[in-house]
């Protein structure tokens, strides 16, 4: 890993920082998140990169190869950054903040619903709630990210490859999602319901559980 690191902070230094794009489905998530274009920028520019992680993703009918990047950027938080290198274009895909330290509310109505068909991901968020910090979680299928507010409640649930956990949306242009969502708590986990519906298509139910511990977000 070590090797791995130095070799991508000396990759990102090859770029300046007006060669990098940020998408608009990047932009709106940090908008979201509270994150600044100041702060992303001179994240990828520091040393503070501590893990690399390949993937490769479909792309505009190719495969675009993409990287996890998690800098640290306080004694409690982390930025995770996803970006793909190109000639003269550092593409970001999407920003997270998390938290190192933190590995039936019912909320089916005012669940926003955000997809981007071009990268893949999709945002289900709570409307109104205002993200303190995300928590990544690695599975086969592609990551998912689990959004909590400043109350310790988890409000949103991203999806970085979309079409590989909802493969309908691989057959929809400009029909409208429409998307539930509910949270059960336990006494270290939290178990995430979530509803996706298409018109025209069979809803798609599933349900995540998350490590959680209210006190250590709140603490967060």
């Amino acid at each position: 890993m070590e090797e791995l690191i130095k070799g991508m902070l000396k990759k990102i230094k090859t770029y300046s920082l007006g060669q990098i794009d940020i998408t608009t489905y990047c932009k709106g998530r940090m908008g979201e998140r509270s994150i600044d274009e100041t702060l992303l920028k001179s994240t990828l520019f520091s040393k503070n990169l501590y893990y690399v992680k390949e993937q490769l993703k479909p792309h505009k009918g190719k495969t675009e190869k993409r990287y996890k990047l998690i800098f640290k950027i306080s004694s409690k938080y982390s930025l995770i950054i996803i970006v793909a290198f190109y000639p003269k274009v550092l593409k970001v895909v999407n920003v997270i903040k998390t938290s190192k330290g933190v590995e039936k509310k019912m909320a089916k109505e005012n669940i926003g619903v955000d997809y981007d068909k071009e990268e893949d991901m999709m945002h289900l968020f709570k409307k109104g709630s205002n993200i303190k910090f995300s928590f990544n979680i690695e599975l086969p299928q592609g990551d998912i990210v689990v959004d909590f507010d400043f109350n310790g409640h988890i409000v949103g649930l991203e999806f970085m490859s979309a079409s590989n956990y909802f493969p309908i949306l691989k057959n929809i242009k400009d029909k409208k999602i429409r998307a539930k969502m509910s949270v059960q708590y336990g006494n270290n986990w939290a178990q995430i319901y979530y509803e996706i519906l298409v018109p025209g298509q069979k809803p798609v139910v599933n349900t995540i559980i998350a490590p959680y511990n209210k006190q250590l977000v709140l603490e967060h």
